[in-house]
């Protein structure tokens, strides 16, 4: 059966020339916000993924150079990430109704780590990652892509700049216009929450800031890094690890980058399991003594700025999110990190 909510323009997808007939078509629970459209068909030749990519969105440059980077680490035998597929027009994105779209299998298992947690599942996603990034550092961007995929041998992480500068954006007008926005909402848990949110982060906001700066001018070796994989974005079958999705944040950085936004996701502050993966990603790839600074310093920069970047698109820019419950969940998360972390101080 088609649900009648899912809308694929007539003729899309004969353009990738499989003949392909969804027998029935899904809309995965967003945690989110709203504007990305994800299908998931069920169709005779298998299991796919549609995606129309929001507009005005990414440059169609650095989508397609992801699609190449992505083929590429799947040749090199990273068999968890989807790599998509090319149209009639030998393209993998096609332009239809005012939008970009692109199909990609669809990738077995679930995002359970939080409910399933395992030493074992753990040391299986930093695996993965580390033999993406082993895999992704030998990708060789075209010009046109360079700017987003491009390698090196040492400069400055584009993370951390950006980082002080989402610091010092939140001034205290800034600060006071979400104070106004609690008073009177029709969110009361998102009240309560953002007000131990802005205090945290008024706490603790000014150290950050100095653990930044200190790593601001050194040089760190650069590659296409995803930059968003966490719980969501890790798919288990059983003990192993079976899909890397959702890459579009991916960009040139420093691998400290990934290791702090996965690690941070799936154990928090355990200090012990940081450690079972840290030993798990240097048997497959290395990491230097300034690395595994840069990692703890991206991390609780993390969880300064989450929570407060969430605040700000709900109730500064007036993007709702799909899910509040699941968005509560998430800020609850963060603002137990957050006072762990100004308790540390």
């Amino acid at each position: 059966m088609i649900r009648k909510d899912a809308q694929i323009p007539s003729g899309l997808l004969n353009r990738f020339g499989r003949g392909l007939q969804p027998r029935r078509i899904e809309v995965p629970i967003a945690s989110g916000f709203s504007g990305a459209s994800i299908l998931h068909l069920h169709c005779d030749q298998g299991e796919f993924c549609l995606r129309a990519w929001p507009a005005p969105g990414l440059p169609t440059q650095r989508i397609l150079g992801l699609h190449r980077l992505l083929e590429f680490t799947f040749e090199a035998g990273v068999c968890q990430v989807a790599v998509p597929l090319k149209s009639d027009s030998a393209t993998t994105l096609v332009e239809m109704d005012g939008r970009r779209w692109q199909l990609e299998p669809w990738m077995p298992g679930i995002a359970d780590f939080w409910t399933n947690r395992s030493d074992a599942r753990l040391r299986a996603a930093v695996r993965c990652l580390a033999g993406w990034h082993r895999a992704a550092v030998a990708f060789v961007p075209d010009n046109r892509e360079t700017k987003w995929f491009a390698s090196s041998p040492g400069d400055r992480s584009p993370a951390v700049s950006e980082r002080i500068n989402l610091i010092d954006s939140w001034s205290p007008d800034k600060l006071e216009a979400l104070r106004q926005r609690f008073r009177g909402g029709d969110w009361p848990r998102l009240s309560d929450l953002g007000s131990q949110m802005v205090a945290l982060f008024e706490r603790t906001a000014a150290t950050i800031a100095d653990e930044l700066r200190t790593v601001q001018r050194q040089r760190f070796p650069l590659q296409p890094c995803l930059r968003d994989v966490w719980h969501d974005h890790v798919l288990f079958t059983g003990d192993e690890v079976t899909g890397l999705i959702d890459p579009s944040a991916c960009r040139t950085e420093n691998v400290a980058t990934d290791l702090a936004r996965l690690l941070g996701s799936f154990v928090g502050d355990d200090a012990a399991s940081w450690d079972v993966a840290i030993n798990e990603y240097t048997n497959v790839r290395p990491i230097s003594l300034p690395e595994m600074a840069l990692i703890h310093v991206l991390d609780r920069s993390s969880v300064l700025l989450s929570g407060m970047n969430w605040l700000d698109r709900i109730l500064l820019r007036q993007e709702l999110p799909a899910d509040r419950s699941r968005v509560e969940e998430r800020i609850q998360t963060i603002v137990q990190r957050l006072t762990h972390l100004a308790d540390q101080m």
